[in-house]
């Protein structure tokens, strides 16, 4: 079901849009709404599977039964997938939300890497920068 979820959500991220008419007022389109808030939605869905399956596993060493510790550990490995499956999904809505912000995001705190190339030479220089 969550697998499904996240499909459908790439699938209408991915999704070629039209061009835009003769605005010229930038449009938040409902595809890159989606990707924006739904990264945080499979975030805590992530945190929510991981928590879940957790607790089946305490369920699971509690139980004095054999058997009802195989259906625990078999509820808490459903869960951890799940989990794990979100987390993919969280990654991909970030990279595309990614795409949106020309230039990367704007709030980074610390970019210290600057890389330049000589065409000439083919060589790189590569350099880190610190600000206080």
């Amino acid at each position: 079901m969550m697998l499904r979820a996240a499909a459908a959500l790439l699938v209408l991220a991915l999704a070629p849009r039209t061009a835009p008419a003769q605005d010229t007022l930038p449009q938040r389109s409902f595809t890159r709404g989606l990707v924006h808030y739904g990264k945080w939605a499979t975030g805590a869905a992530t945190v929510a599977f991981t928590v879940m399956a957790a607790q089946e596993h305490v369920r699971s060493n509690q139980a004095s039964d054999a058997q009802q510790s195989a259906y625990h550990d078999r509820r808490a490995r459903a869960r951890i997938l799940a989990a794990q499956t979100s987390l993919l999904a969280t990654a991909a809505l970030v990279l595309l939300d990614l795409r949106h912000q020309p230039g990367g995001p704007g709030n980074k705190p610390f970019a210290p890497l600057e890389v330049s190339g000589d065409v000439w030479t083919g060589g790189v220089q590569v350099a880190v920068r610190l600000e206080f």
